[in-house]
Protein backbone atom coordinates (compact mmCIF):
# COMPACT_ATOMS: atom_id res chain seq x y z
CA UNK A 1 0.00 0.00 0.00
CA UNK A 2 2.63 1.94 0.82
CA UNK A 3 4.18 1.41 -3.03
CA UNK A 4 0.63 3.04 -4.37
CA UNK A 5 0.82 6.36 -2.33
CA UNK A 6 -1.22 5.37 1.06
CA UNK A 7 1.11 7.40 3.67
CA UNK A 8 0.80 5.42 7.23
CA UNK A 9 1.76 6.73 10.93
CA UNK A 10 1.44 4.38 13.42
CA UNK A 11 0.75 5.03 16.86
CA UNK A 12 1.38 2.51 19.99
CA UNK A 13 2.10 2.83 23.72
CA UNK A 14 4.76 3.46 25.82
CA UNK A 15 6.42 0.14 26.63
CA UNK A 16 5.89 -0.98 30.25
CA UNK A 17 8.05 -4.19 29.50
CA UNK A 18 11.03 -4.64 28.07
CA UNK A 19 11.63 -6.60 24.48
CA UNK A 20 7.49 -6.88 24.78
CA UNK A 21 5.65 -6.98 21.18
CA UNK A 22 5.04 -3.23 21.00
CA UNK A 23 8.89 -2.75 21.07
CA UNK A 24 10.10 -5.21 18.66
CA UNK A 25 7.07 -3.86 16.40
CA UNK A 26 8.05 0.17 16.66
CA UNK A 27 12.01 -1.33 15.61
CA UNK A 28 10.91 -3.04 12.74
CA UNK A 29 8.01 -0.47 12.02
CA UNK A 30 10.54 2.52 11.76
CA UNK A 31 13.75 0.66 10.28
CA UNK A 32 10.88 0.23 7.16
CA UNK A 33 10.83 4.37 7.45
CA UNK A 34 7.40 4.49 9.26
CA UNK A 35 6.21 7.15 11.37
CA UNK A 36 6.06 5.89 14.75
CA UNK A 37 4.67 7.94 17.71
CA UNK A 38 4.75 6.53 21.35
CA UNK A 39 2.11 7.77 23.40
CA UNK A 40 1.27 7.34 27.48
CA UNK A 41 -1.87 5.45 27.11
CA UNK A 42 -3.04 2.93 29.84
CA UNK A 43 -5.11 0.29 28.25
CA UNK A 44 -8.05 -1.06 30.74
CA UNK A 45 -7.72 -4.84 32.51
CA UNK A 46 -10.72 -6.91 33.83
CA UNK A 47 -10.15 -6.97 37.51
CA UNK A 48 -9.21 -10.28 38.65
CA UNK A 49 -6.36 -9.76 40.84
CA UNK A 50 -4.50 -6.46 42.42
CA UNK A 51 -2.04 -5.67 39.71
CA UNK A 52 -5.30 -5.38 37.73
CA UNK A 53 -6.81 -3.49 40.11
CA UNK A 54 -4.09 -1.30 39.96
CA UNK A 55 -3.67 -1.02 36.40
CA UNK A 56 -7.61 -0.37 36.25
CA UNK A 57 -7.67 2.72 38.52
CA UNK A 58 -4.29 4.04 36.55
CA UNK A 59 -6.00 3.85 33.33
CA UNK A 60 -8.97 5.92 35.05
CA UNK A 61 -7.00 8.38 36.25
CA UNK A 62 -5.01 8.60 33.11
CA UNK A 63 -7.70 8.51 31.07
CA UNK A 64 -7.96 12.71 29.83
CA UNK A 65 -4.51 13.28 29.63
CA UNK A 66 -3.88 9.96 26.85
CA UNK A 67 -7.51 11.49 25.14
CA UNK A 68 -5.62 14.91 24.95
CA UNK A 69 -2.13 13.81 23.40
CA UNK A 70 -3.93 11.50 21.32
CA UNK A 71 -6.13 14.93 19.94
CA UNK A 72 -2.48 17.16 19.85
CA UNK A 73 -1.11 14.02 17.58
CA UNK A 74 -4.05 13.64 15.05
CA UNK A 75 -4.07 17.89 14.79
CA UNK A 76 -0.42 17.69 14.22
CA UNK A 77 -0.98 14.86 11.75
CA UNK A 78 -4.60 15.73 10.10
CA UNK A 79 -5.19 12.09 8.84
CA UNK A 80 -7.41 11.48 6.08
CA UNK A 81 -8.53 7.90 7.75
CA UNK A 82 -7.77 6.93 11.16
CA UNK A 83 -7.99 3.01 11.47
CA UNK A 84 -8.45 1.96 15.51
CA UNK A 85 -7.30 -1.93 16.06
CA UNK A 86 -9.28 -3.61 18.78
CA UNK A 87 -12.17 -2.76 21.07
CA UNK A 88 -9.15 -1.90 23.89
CA UNK A 89 -7.81 1.31 22.29
CA UNK A 90 -11.29 3.10 23.76
CA UNK A 91 -8.99 6.30 24.35
CA UNK A 92 -8.34 6.31 20.59
CA UNK A 93 -11.68 5.51 19.66
CA UNK A 94 -13.42 8.44 21.65
CA UNK A 95 -11.19 11.05 20.70
CA UNK A 96 -11.18 10.44 16.66
CA UNK A 97 -15.04 9.52 16.64
CA UNK A 98 -16.46 11.85 19.38
CA UNK A 99 -13.82 14.76 19.73
CA UNK A 100 -11.91 14.64 16.53
CA UNK A 101 -15.05 13.69 14.08
CA UNK A 102 -12.11 11.93 12.07
CA UNK A 103 -13.27 8.95 9.33
CA UNK A 104 -12.59 5.88 11.32
CA UNK A 105 -12.04 2.19 10.33
CA UNK A 106 -12.28 -0.34 13.49
CA UNK A 107 -10.90 -3.36 13.82
CA UNK A 108 -13.06 -4.99 16.14
CA UNK A 109 -10.92 -8.58 16.72
CA UNK A 110 -11.23 -10.47 19.96
CA UNK A 111 -14.11 -11.52 21.52
CA UNK A 112 -13.26 -11.63 25.35
CA UNK A 113 -15.45 -9.18 27.04
CA UNK A 114 -19.21 -8.95 28.49
CA UNK A 115 -21.38 -8.88 26.45
CA UNK A 116 -23.25 -6.42 28.74
CA UNK A 117 -20.11 -3.89 28.32
CA UNK A 118 -20.47 -4.39 24.84
CA UNK A 119 -24.36 -3.09 24.92
CA UNK A 120 -23.65 -0.22 26.71
CA UNK A 121 -20.68 0.16 23.78
CA UNK A 122 -23.32 0.03 21.00
CA UNK A 123 -23.57 3.62 20.38
CA UNK A 124 -19.82 4.29 20.33
CA UNK A 125 -19.21 0.72 18.25
CA UNK A 126 -21.61 1.61 15.85
CA UNK A 127 -20.20 5.63 15.56
CA UNK A 128 -18.17 4.82 12.54
CA UNK A 129 -19.33 4.26 9.55
CA UNK A 130 -16.81 1.37 8.09
CA UNK A 131 -16.33 -1.79 10.87
CA UNK A 132 -13.96 -4.86 10.21
CA UNK A 133 -13.98 -7.84 11.51
CA UNK A 134 -11.17 -10.64 11.15
CA UNK A 135 -13.82 -13.56 11.25
CA UNK A 136 -18.06 -13.20 10.61
CA UNK A 137 -18.95 -14.89 13.60
CA UNK A 138 -17.68 -11.25 15.62
CA UNK A 139 -19.81 -9.17 13.63
CA UNK A 140 -23.13 -10.45 15.91
CA UNK A 141 -21.00 -10.56 19.14
CA UNK A 142 -19.84 -7.09 18.78
CA UNK A 143 -24.08 -6.09 17.67
CA UNK A 144 -22.90 -4.71 14.26
CA UNK A 145 -24.32 -4.57 10.99
CA UNK A 146 -25.11 -6.93 8.23
CA UNK A 147 -23.37 -4.97 5.83
CA UNK A 148 -20.28 -4.89 7.92
CA UNK A 149 -16.70 -5.97 6.84
CA UNK A 150 -14.76 -8.96 6.94
CA UNK A 151 -11.17 -9.13 6.23
CA UNK A 152 -8.87 -11.95 7.66
CA UNK A 153 -5.58 -11.66 9.17
CA UNK A 154 -3.14 -11.80 7.21
CA UNK A 155 0.13 -14.29 7.40
CA UNK A 156 3.90 -13.53 6.45
CA UNK A 157 3.51 -16.29 3.71
CA UNK A 158 7.35 -15.93 2.73
CA UNK A 159 8.57 -15.96 6.36
CA UNK A 160 6.51 -19.59 6.51
CA UNK A 161 7.59 -20.81 3.04
CA UNK A 162 8.47 -24.71 3.53
CA UNK A 163 10.32 -24.53 0.33
CA UNK A 164 12.54 -21.88 1.13
CA UNK A 165 13.22 -23.18 4.70
CA UNK A 166 16.46 -25.21 5.36
CA UNK A 167 16.69 -25.44 8.76
CA UNK A 168 18.36 -28.36 10.91
CA UNK A 169 16.36 -29.30 13.47
CA UNK A 170 18.53 -32.23 14.85
CA UNK A 171 20.58 -29.77 17.32
CA UNK A 172 17.48 -28.47 18.88
CA UNK A 173 15.88 -31.12 18.99
CA UNK A 174 18.85 -32.84 21.18
CA UNK A 175 19.32 -29.40 22.85
CA UNK A 176 15.65 -30.07 24.26
CA UNK A 177 15.61 -33.96 25.04
CA UNK A 178 13.44 -34.64 21.75
CA UNK A 179 14.14 -37.93 20.17
CA UNK A 180 14.16 -38.50 16.46
CA UNK A 181 11.18 -40.80 16.57
CA UNK A 182 9.55 -38.57 19.13
CA UNK A 183 5.78 -36.96 18.05
CA UNK A 184 6.42 -33.42 18.74
CA UNK A 185 2.37 -31.77 19.81
CA UNK A 186 2.98 -28.06 19.79
CA UNK A 187 0.97 -24.63 21.56
CA UNK A 188 1.55 -21.70 20.39
CA UNK A 189 0.45 -18.62 22.34
CA UNK A 190 0.39 -16.30 25.09
CA UNK A 191 0.09 -18.89 28.68
CA UNK A 192 -2.96 -16.93 30.12
CA UNK A 193 -6.32 -18.39 31.54
CA UNK A 194 -8.51 -17.67 28.34
CA UNK A 195 -5.90 -20.05 26.35
CA UNK A 196 -7.26 -23.49 28.31
CA UNK A 197 -3.56 -24.73 29.05
CA UNK A 198 -4.83 -26.64 31.87
CA UNK A 199 -7.48 -28.50 29.64
CA UNK A 200 -4.05 -29.53 26.80
CA UNK A 201 -2.09 -30.94 30.22
CA UNK A 202 -4.92 -33.48 31.28
CA UNK A 203 -4.98 -33.89 27.55
CA UNK A 204 -1.69 -34.86 26.89
CA UNK A 205 -1.79 -37.01 29.95
CA UNK A 206 -3.80 -39.22 28.74
CA UNK A 207 -2.04 -39.25 25.15
CA UNK A 208 1.35 -39.93 27.08
CA UNK A 209 -0.36 -43.02 29.07
CA UNK A 210 -0.49 -44.97 25.93
CA UNK A 211 2.17 -43.24 23.56
CA UNK A 212 5.39 -42.93 25.33
CA UNK A 213 6.97 -41.50 21.95
CA UNK A 214 5.33 -38.03 22.48
CA UNK A 215 6.41 -34.52 23.55
CA UNK A 216 4.52 -31.40 24.48
CA UNK A 217 6.73 -28.14 23.22
CA UNK A 218 5.10 -24.30 24.20
CA UNK A 219 5.85 -22.06 22.32
CA UNK A 220 5.26 -18.92 24.67
CA UNK A 221 5.37 -16.51 27.42
CA UNK A 222 2.90 -15.59 30.40
CA UNK A 223 2.86 -11.81 30.46
CA UNK A 224 3.80 -10.43 34.40
CA UNK A 225 0.06 -10.45 35.19
CA UNK A 226 -0.55 -14.09 34.61
CA UNK A 227 2.82 -15.38 36.44
CA UNK A 228 0.27 -17.41 38.98
CA UNK A 229 -1.82 -19.01 35.77
CA UNK A 230 1.77 -20.33 34.82
CA UNK A 231 2.91 -21.61 37.90
CA UNK A 232 -0.43 -22.91 38.04
CA UNK A 233 0.37 -24.93 34.92
CA UNK A 234 3.93 -26.14 36.08
CA UNK A 235 2.29 -27.59 39.80
CA UNK A 236 -0.14 -29.50 36.65
CA UNK A 237 2.75 -30.35 34.94
CA UNK A 238 4.90 -32.01 38.26
CA UNK A 239 1.59 -33.46 39.99
CA UNK A 240 1.37 -35.63 36.38
CA UNK A 241 4.81 -36.07 36.41
CA UNK A 242 5.51 -34.44 33.17
CA UNK A 243 8.38 -32.49 33.61
CA UNK A 244 10.10 -34.82 30.95
CA UNK A 245 7.63 -33.91 28.36
CA UNK A 246 6.47 -30.44 28.73
CA UNK A 247 8.85 -28.17 27.62
CA UNK A 248 8.90 -24.39 27.74
CA UNK A 249 10.82 -22.44 24.85
CA UNK A 250 9.71 -18.88 26.36
CA UNK A 251 8.47 -16.19 23.38
CA UNK A 252 9.84 -16.98 20.13
CA UNK A 253 9.40 -14.09 17.00
CA UNK A 254 10.48 -14.33 13.32
CA UNK A 255 12.85 -16.80 11.66
CA UNK A 256 13.40 -18.82 15.74
CA UNK A 257 9.84 -19.48 15.88
CA UNK A 258 9.81 -20.66 12.46
CA UNK A 259 12.89 -22.84 13.44
CA UNK A 260 11.41 -23.99 16.86
CA UNK A 261 7.61 -24.28 15.05
CA UNK A 262 9.17 -26.51 12.46
CA UNK A 263 10.11 -29.48 15.46
CA UNK A 264 6.20 -29.65 15.77
CA UNK A 265 4.04 -32.29 14.14
CA UNK A 266 0.66 -31.42 15.38
CA UNK A 267 -0.61 -27.78 16.92
CA UNK A 268 -3.29 -27.44 19.57
CA UNK A 269 -4.90 -24.94 19.98
CA UNK A 270 -7.06 -25.11 23.32
CA UNK A 271 -8.54 -21.96 23.59
CA UNK A 272 -11.92 -20.87 25.40
CA UNK A 273 -12.07 -17.85 23.71
CA UNK A 274 -10.88 -16.50 20.45
CA UNK A 275 -11.20 -14.34 17.51
CA UNK A 276 -8.93 -15.54 14.36
CA UNK A 277 -5.65 -16.69 16.18
CA UNK A 278 -2.76 -15.70 14.45
CA UNK A 279 -0.65 -18.53 15.66
CA UNK A 280 -3.19 -21.11 13.99
CA UNK A 281 -2.33 -19.40 10.65
CA UNK A 282 1.12 -19.23 11.62
CA UNK A 283 1.12 -23.48 12.43
CA UNK A 284 -0.87 -24.07 8.88
CA UNK A 285 1.08 -21.80 6.99
CA UNK A 286 4.09 -24.28 8.17
CA UNK A 287 1.96 -26.62 6.89
CA UNK A 288 1.02 -28.17 9.84
CA UNK A 289 -2.39 -30.15 10.95
CA UNK A 290 -3.84 -28.76 14.07
CA UNK A 291 -6.02 -29.41 16.70
CA UNK A 292 -8.55 -26.45 17.79
CA UNK A 293 -11.61 -25.32 19.87
CA UNK A 294 -15.28 -24.18 18.36
CA UNK A 295 -14.92 -20.90 19.78
CA UNK A 296 -15.01 -17.44 18.41
CA UNK A 297 -13.94 -17.46 14.47
CA UNK A 298 -11.89 -20.77 14.61
CA UNK A 299 -14.13 -22.30 12.59
CA UNK A 300 -13.84 -20.14 9.74
CA UNK A 301 -10.11 -21.11 9.97
CA UNK A 302 -10.39 -24.74 10.64
CA UNK A 303 -12.49 -26.79 8.56
CA UNK A 304 -13.27 -29.92 10.10
CA UNK A 305 -11.42 -32.97 8.91
CA UNK A 306 -9.98 -31.09 6.05
CA UNK A 307 -7.21 -28.83 7.34
CA UNK A 308 -7.52 -30.06 11.09
CA UNK A 309 -10.03 -31.27 13.50
CA UNK A 310 -12.27 -28.96 16.10
CA UNK A 311 -13.34 -30.08 19.31
CA UNK A 312 -15.33 -28.76 22.25
CA UNK A 313 -13.42 -26.54 24.49
CA UNK A 314 -12.86 -27.99 28.27
CA UNK A 315 -13.19 -31.31 26.50
CA UNK A 316 -10.36 -33.45 28.00
CA UNK A 317 -11.68 -36.82 26.22
CA UNK A 318 -12.23 -35.11 22.99
CA UNK A 319 -9.05 -33.35 23.12
CA UNK A 320 -7.11 -36.39 23.93
CA UNK A 321 -8.99 -38.37 21.17
CA UNK A 322 -8.34 -36.06 17.98
CA UNK A 323 -4.37 -35.52 19.40
CA UNK A 324 -4.01 -40.04 19.11
CA UNK A 325 -5.49 -39.99 16.02
CA UNK A 326 -3.36 -37.75 15.03
CA UNK A 327 -0.43 -38.96 16.50
CA UNK A 328 -1.66 -42.54 14.95
CA UNK A 329 -1.74 -41.45 11.19
CA UNK A 330 1.28 -39.76 9.89
CA UNK A 331 -0.82 -39.81 5.96
CA UNK A 332 -3.78 -38.23 7.60
CA UNK A 333 -0.93 -35.69 9.57
CA UNK A 334 0.71 -34.56 6.36
CA UNK A 335 -2.65 -34.40 4.04
CA UNK A 336 -4.30 -32.06 6.93
CA UNK A 337 -0.79 -30.15 6.94
CA UNK A 338 -0.89 -29.39 2.97
CA UNK A 339 -4.81 -28.43 2.80
CA UNK A 340 -3.88 -26.19 5.66
CA UNK A 341 -0.96 -24.79 3.98
CA UNK A 342 -3.21 -24.08 0.55
CA UNK A 343 -6.12 -22.46 2.63
CA UNK A 344 -3.88 -19.52 4.14
CA UNK A 345 -2.03 -19.15 0.60
CA UNK A 346 -5.32 -18.52 -0.58
CA UNK A 347 -7.64 -16.67 2.36
CA UNK A 348 -4.57 -15.38 4.14
CA UNK A 349 -2.17 -14.15 2.07
CA UNK A 350 -0.56 -10.45 3.08
CA UNK A 351 -1.35 -8.96 -0.86
CA UNK A 352 -4.44 -10.33 -0.59
CA UNK A 353 -5.74 -8.11 2.71
CA UNK A 354 -3.53 -5.26 1.22
CA UNK A 355 -5.19 -4.89 -1.70
CA UNK A 356 -8.66 -5.04 0.30
CA UNK A 357 -7.49 -2.61 2.76
CA UNK A 358 -6.91 -0.25 -0.03
CA UNK A 359 -9.73 -0.66 -1.64
CA UNK A 360 -11.21 -0.03 1.58
CA UNK A 361 -9.62 3.62 2.02
CA UNK A 362 -10.64 4.49 -1.66
CA UNK A 363 -14.23 4.07 -0.01
CA UNK A 364 -13.77 6.34 3.08
CA UNK A 365 -11.83 8.85 1.73
CA UNK A 366 -14.68 9.40 -1.05
CA UNK A 367 -17.54 9.33 1.60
Amino acid sequence: MKEKGIEFVFVVPQDIYKKSEITKFSYVAKNLGFKVYKINVVRPSFIKSPLQLRRFLLFLFTFVKSVIEIYKLLRIESPDVVQINGLICINEALTSIIFMRKKVVWNLIGNIYPRILLFFLIPLIRAPKIRVFVARSLIRYYFGKKDDIVIPEPVDIQLFDINKIRLSTAKVKEMLGINESDIVIGYLGFITPIKGLEYLIESFCKVKRRFNNVKLLIIGSAPPQYYWYKAFILEMIKRYGLQKDVIFVGYKQGAELVEFLSLVDIVVLPSLNEGTPVSLLEAMALAKPVIATRVGGVPEIVKNGYNGILVNPKNVEELAKAIEKLVIDKRLRHTMGYNALNYVKIRHHPDRIAEKYYELYKVVTQQ
